[in-house]
Order: structure tokens, then C-alpha cells, then sequence
């Protein structure tokens, strides 16, 4: 009887063992899809990551086409301001010389009034 006993007691940890190492197979069946996933998730979340720093980059991109149109603009307002100012001070000139033109033929005109009066008296 000692030795089927020693039969069923070996036969039983030959069941245990195969349990155990079904059990084993099926955890690491198991740690194997998990790991597959999280390397799926790690693959998708470099490809989100690359998408976000392609993103950045175009928006830089345009912040900074923004930043040299504004700064063409600026000089364009400039350049319009300072002919605007030189605009006023030719039209101020061109007054000027106006003026004087009109007050050297009212001069004029006044001397040619004497000198027709003076020709009026000589001939008289």
C-alpha cells in the first residue's frame, strides 16, 4: 500500500505541477497581450505627440508670418504717416509762395496804377 500511496501522492503533484504550470502559461499568455497593448497605447500616444508638435510648429509658423506682417504694416503706416507730414509742409510752402505771389501782383499792380496816373498827368 506504500507505494500506491507513493503513486497517488506522485500523481498528484504531477497534477499539481501541470496545474500550476497551466496556470503560469496562462499568465504569461496573458502579461504577453497586455504588454503588446501597452505597446500598441505607447505607439499611439507617440504618434498623438508627434501630431501635437507638428501642430505647434505650424502655429509658430504662423504667429510668426503674423508677427512680420504686422511689422511690414507698421512700417507702411510709418512711411504713409511721414508722407503725410511732408504732403502738409509742401502745401504750407506752396500757400506761402501763394501769398506772395498774390501780395507782389497786388505790388505790382498798385505801382502800374500809380505809373498810369503819372502817365495821365504828363499827357494832361
Amino acid at each position: 500500500n506504500r507505494t500506491t500511496e507513493s503513486a497517488r501522492e506522485i500523481e498528484k503533484m504531477i497534477e499539481e505541477l501541470q496545474t500550476g504550470s497551466r496556470q503560469a502559461v496562462d499568465v504569461m499568455q496573458r502579461s504577453r497581450k497586455e504588454a503588446q497593448q501597452g505597446v500598441e497605447f505607447a505607439a499611439k500616444a507617440g504618434s498623438a505627440l508627434t501630431a501635437i508638435a507638428n501642430a505647434i510648429d505650424d502655429i509658430t509658423d504662423m504667429n510668426n508670418q503674423i508677427a512680420t506682417a504686422s511689422e511690414e504694416q507698421r512700417t507702411v503706416a510709418e512711411e504713409i504717416n511721414q508722407n503725410a507730414v511732408t504732403i502738409s509742409q509742401v502745401a504750407e510752402t506752396t500757400a506761402l509762395g501763394a501769398k506772395q505771389s498774390v501780395a507782389a501782383t497786388q505790388e505790382m499792380l498798385g505801382s502800374i496804377q500809380r505809373m498810369q496816373g503819372l502817365v495821365q498827368q504828363f499827357k494832361g
